[in-house]
């Protein structure tokens, strides 16, 4: 098969190591499934037949329960707390000492308007108008013995009586009818009184954690354990398997018995069958993604995960196998053709290994594509949070039609408790995929569209700067990120990627601006006063520069290679070509005025060196008609084809012609000719002067 050939020929050397690894972490992880399976019951799994205890064991999911019971029976335990006087002493003096600065702060012949504005933001204690002005009033003495009276009535009802944390209304009740028996000279020092300590309560007992976890362990000690004697029928024939049958079938050590040597085979002839459908399909229809080995090993951890994760939740629901985050992910890391290949493909591996029945098969695949298709257009994180939407409508949608379609269930008695989950299977493959996001991203080394979109906000830092510092490279940088944008659609690469790559591709000339003929805007060239060679150096410098400041900023290994690539190993013409004229075509060296390179390795990097290149040309020309702009970018094409400078970069010569065909389109655009509009004073002049022709013709006559 030309499929398998291809997988195992020299230029996929690493790629077959990498599938060689993934056929055997698949196949030990199905293994241990079924290693597992031997004392592993799933819970919805119809019971074949009465399973019968072999022998007496304690029914331990009932005794949780019962235990469970008797822990939540126990009522909190409250102890005293030493610290409530004291504090609500505090919080007496405090008012007082509050009170006292009110009177000190007052001037005199102050209003009651006055009085009452400044006790609202120094005391706080609502009592009525006439009662602030009254204790106003009372000497300091007086507000002081009141205090002390306050902290006896707190000390009296606070030793008298225990409150808990819901209590304190009792408590204020407690406190007004011991102020109110000291039958106080005057009603306003009652009231105030009153307030003071309404304001002071608190809780005389606190919530004490470990005596209450003694008291329940105490509960939980007194529960007898129940038996389920040998001979009893545990489960009856045709009966659904619940959590606690599953659990204590595993006390029971009920299993099916021999070491599974068929299922393990099985297990291999899977994981030979879908290891080589996966292989065969990308090298045919994905050979980019096998060349890009932090991709291809995003497959398989992708793959890894989703069976290890759903090997685990299975047994508390099968609709909770995360086949949504292999939908969702593989879309966001890996595009829209391949996580549907994934979804479909490894649905079908998971139906066969976890014995899933129809219904969840159909919710998991359809939500799974829904997720898909919400993801397909992202633009920025949150827009990860449609997903869980789109699958979660699906889900319910499916969980109830598929309930109908492959059982016996009518629309009035499908079990509704399996909706909620199909809900919670949404949020939990998104989950997955929103925190498993930047592990990729940054550990496995996938640059994923939305990191792009991110990169192409003209606020990051080297783009504010390119913009701020450069204008004219970063006018450039523009342009010719639209033509790479046209050409990678053209021929199907990243366009993406090309955009982003154009706008970073310069940032080094930030450091030298000046020296760019993008930002010299017809001023001083300083080139003109310096040797060729040291031109050369400063021009081929913003390469090496932009990737240092690149490499500070952590942009990604592919955003660097539009950096070190974009130039290739092409030759600096013009300084060469100075260089000649002044100490003649012998003694200077053509590699001394080559770019360092490396040449482009990648069709978006080969796009971006072409575009660049073309650009410069075009916007030198002084005659913008459309021949001469094909013209150029043709010629500038094959100049560089010629020169070496694309042999690495995988492109055809049907590409190329594509590409000229793009950039020839675009520039045409960015030039074409404009209507040269007349000053509006030439014609009103104009209109004057006919007139005044009009006029004399007139009197003429």
């Amino acid at each position: 098969m030309r499929g398998l050939s291809e997988l195992f020929s020299g230029e996929h050397r690493r790629a077959s190591l990498l599938a060689a690894t993934f056929f055997v972490a698949l196949f030990v992880v199905l293994a241990v499934s079924e290693i597992l399976s031997l004392v592993t019951l799933r819970v919805g799994q119809v019971a074949p037949a009465n399973i019968v205890a072999p022998r007496t064991v304690v029914n331990t999911p009932l005794y949780q329960r019962q235990k469970a019971k008797a822990a939540a029976a126990v009522a909190p335990v409250y102890i005293a707390d030493p610290t409530a006087l004291p504090g609500a002493n505090s919080d007496i003096q405090a008012t007082v000492r509050n009170v006292l600065a009110v009177q000190a702060a007052l001037p005199r012949g102050a209003t009651t308007n006055d009085a009452v504005a400044l006790w609202g933001t120094q005391v706080g204690l609502t009592v009525p108008t006439s009662v602030i002005m009254a204790i106003l009033k009372e000497s300091p003495a007086t507000i002081t013995d009141l205090a002390q009276t306050a902290e006896n009535i707190m000390a009296s009802v606070m030793g008298g009586a225990s409150y808990g944390p819901g209590q304190i209304p009792n408590e204020q009740s407690a406190l007004d009818e011991e102020a109110a028996a000291l039958a106080l000279p005057a009603r306003a020092q009652t009231l105030f009184l009153e307030a003071v300590l309404n304001a002071a309560a608190r809780p005389n007992l606190s919530y004490s954690a470990s005596q209450t976890q003694r008291a329940r362990e105490r509960a939980q000690a007194a529960v007898p354990q129940p038996m389920i004697e040998q001979g009893t029928v545990v489960v009856q024939a045709g009966q659904k398997l619940t959590a606690d049958d599953v659990a204590l079938l595993k006390d029971l050590g009920i299993d099916r018995g021999g070491f599974p040597w068929g299922p393990l085979l099985a297990a291999f002839i899977l994981t030979a069958l879908f290891t080589a459908a996966t292989g065969i399909y990308l090298t045919r229809f994905r050979q980019g993604l096998v060349r890009d080995q932090p991709r291809l090993f995003t497959v398989v951890l992708l793959v890894l995960i989703t069976v290890i994760v759903g090997r685990i939740v299975v047994g508390l629901s099968p609709l909770l196998v995360p086949l949504a985050f292999l939908a969702t992910a593989g879309a966001t890391l890996l595009g829209s053709r391949v996580a549907i290949f994934l979804t479909l493909t490894v649905g079908i591996l998971l139906t066969v290994v976890l014995n899933l029945d129809p219904s969840a098969t159909v919710m998991l695949v359809g939500g799974s594509l829904a997720g898909i298709f919400a993801t397909g257009r992202l633009r920025s994180r949150s827009d990860l949070l449609r997903a869980p939407l789109g699958i979660g409508v699906v889900n319910l949608l499916l969980v109830f039609t598929a309930e109908i379609l492959f059982t016996t269930q009518t629309a009035a008695n499908v079990p509704w408790g399996d909706l909620p989950i199909a809900l919670v299977s949404a949020a939990f493959s998104s989950v997955l995929t929103i925190g498993l996001l930047p592990f990729f991203e940054t550990y496995v080394g996938v640059l994923s569209p939305l990191r792009l979109l991110e990169l192409s906000d003209p606020n990051q830092p080297l783009l504010r700067k390119l913009m701020l510092e450069a204008a004219g490279s970063y006018h450039h940088s523009l342009i010719v990120s639209n033509l790479a944008v046209a050409a990678a659609e053209e021929i199907g690469a990243d366009a993406l990627l090309c955009r982003v790559g154009a706008y970073y591709h310069d940032i080094g000339k930030t450091v030298r601006p000046a020296f760019f003929v993008d930002n010299q805007m017809g001023g001083e060239n300083p080139h003109d006063n310096i040797a060729p060679s040291l031109s050369a150096l400063i021009i081929a410098s913003h390469v090496k520069d932009g990737l240092a400041m690149a490499e500070d900023a952590r942009l990604p290994g592919e955003i660097r290679a539009f950096i070190a690539e974009h130039h290739g190993t092409t030759v600096m013409s013009y300084f060469y070509t100075k260089a000649m004229e002044q100490a003649g075509s012998e003694s200077v060296n053509e590699h001394d005025y080559r770019y360092p390179g490396p040449r482009p390795q990648s069709r978006e990097t080969a796009i971006l060196l072409l575009a660049d290149g073309c650009e410069a040309a075009v916007r030198a020309l002084k005659d913008h008609e459309p021949q001469k702009i094909e013209g150029v970018v043709r010629k500038m094409i094959k100049d560089r084809l010629d020169d070496g400078q694309l042999d690495q970069s995988a492109l055809t010569l049907r590409d190329l012609d594509m590409i000229a065909r793009a950039f020839v389109r675009v520039l045409v655009g960015v030039y074409h000719s404009r209507i040269e509009y007349p000053d509006p004073k030439e014609i009103m002049e104009r209109r004057q002067v006919g007139h005044g022709r009009m006029a004399r013709r007139s009197g003429q006559r």
